[in-house]
């Protein structure tokens, strides 16, 4: 599944609408280093509990549909449009962007696990990690261009 998220497509919404709550494992690498591959444990809640507004915010981190697979990425920006608003949404691993529009999202990050460790997504040292590593994409998109073009040429 080319996706960071683990669990049967046809229950995930399902689950979601009658539990208001899924507890998962991670399957994927787009979003390390936050969350590693069949490891770590995501608790994802309906978009309204977080949000009274029914709207992500920049850093949140999404459950989307991409197709017949869900996608759990970072909200990176967030583009108002003609049709509406538009979310553009990346994995803190990737360095391709997705713009997912508001009736894909199925889900919102509530809480994490790494090694049965606590991650506070509500705390100072999360919400500093989410800002660095948004800001640090343009370094980190010219580091691996350089690195490929450098690899390249032996």
């Amino acid at each position: 599944m080319d996706s960071s998220f683990s669990s049967s497509v046809e229950n995930v919404e399902q689950v979601l609408n009658n539990e208001k709550i899924l507890v998962s494992t991670t399957a994927g690498v787009s979003m390390w280093p936050m969350l590693y591959n069949r490891r770590d444990t995501i608790i994802v809640g309906q978009l309204a509990a977080v949000h009274p507004d029914n709207l992500l915010h920049k850093y949140d981190v999404a459950l989307y549909r991409r197709g017949d697979s869900y996608v759990l990425h970072r909200v990176v920006g967030i583009r108002h449009t003609e049709q509406g608003i538009l979310y553009l949404i990346r994995g803190d691993n990737t360095y391709t962007n997705e713009y997912v529009y508001p009736a894909q999202i199925i889900g919102i990050l509530v809480g994490c696990y790494r090694k049965n460790k606590k991650i506070n997504i509500n705390g100072i040292g999360y919400r500093l990690y989410t800002r660095v590593w948004v800001w640090s994409y343009p370094l980190r998109f010219i580091y691996k261009k350089l690195r490929l073009y450098l690899s390249s040429l032996l």
